[in-house]
């Protein structure tokens, strides 16, 4: 919910709103799917196995499973609630409260399949992630996450009746790049220097990167940075 102002506005109380990308961010999917291939009888036999610590350097683990569709394959043969099984990342619950004590409203935007939305939600909520709103961009086919985006940019104002900033964090690159690309509302985007993000960061054009903070090596770093802009830019 929120305060509404007499225009029917959502009130917000810092004058940012955070958009906040799931998998990556909040939740520890790599440790989810390297559980689930490195106790899967058909990838052992196949010598495929992911250390804990490992970051893929390609979205689809094609940089450790080589096979033709063999990574689509595996990935459907997960638990259709898998979303439900996932462990926070570490400090990620503290920063989202961190952020909401600002006074900021989050905004949940994450890429999944219709009939998981559910899962989702009950695992951030089991964990006890506080947040405002959530949004599902289905990932097939894929819609960009800024499609989302423009469609909320009118629903907020600060508490002096002025519009928003609106701050973007996301673990993958091309998501933020996107955004400042199509979403000219957006005050800052905070990703991640990780391997599968490389090639996304190394042809940053100079106007993007007036907007993007990327060279985090961490969720931690990332929201620490966040944060700290959200402090130098409230109302």
């Amino acid at each position: 919910m929120g305060n509404y102002n007499k225009d029917g506005k959502i009130v917000v109380e810092n004058g940012v709103v955070v958009i906040c990308d799931v998998d990556g961010v909040l939740v520890d999917f790599y440790k989810l799917f390297h559980d689930f291939i490195n106790n899967d009888k058909e990838m052992k036999e196949k010598g495929i196995s992911a250390p804990e610590d490992y970051i893929p350097s390609y979205w689809d683990y094609k940089c450790l499973i080589k096979e033709e569709g063999l990574f689509k394959k595996k990935f459907d043969e997960l638990p259709n609630n898998w979303p439900e099984n996932m462990d926070l990342l570490e400090g990620s619950k503290s920063y989202v409260d961190q952020v909401k004590k600002l006074g900021s409203r989050v905004i949940l935007l994450t890429n999944i399949p219709h009939y998981m939305q559910h899962n989702r939600i009950q695992n951030l909520i089991s964990h006890g992630v506080i947040f405002d709103e959530a949004y599902f961009s289905p990932s097939t086919p894929p819609v960009p996450k800024h499609e989302y985006l423009n469609s909320l940019k009118s629903r907020y104002v600060d508490k002096n009746g002025n519009p928003v900033k609106f701050v973007f964090i996301d673990d993958r690159t091309k998501n933020i790049t996107q955004t400042v690309d199509n979403f000219p509302e957006l005050d800052m985007g905070f990703t991640m220097d990780l391997p599968f993000n490389s090639d996304c960061i190394k042809n940053l054009t100079e106007d993007q990167k007036k907007k993007i903070s990327w060279e985090s090596k961490d969720h931690k770093e990332c929201f620490e940075k966040m944060i700290s802009w959200i402090k130098e830019n409230s109302v």
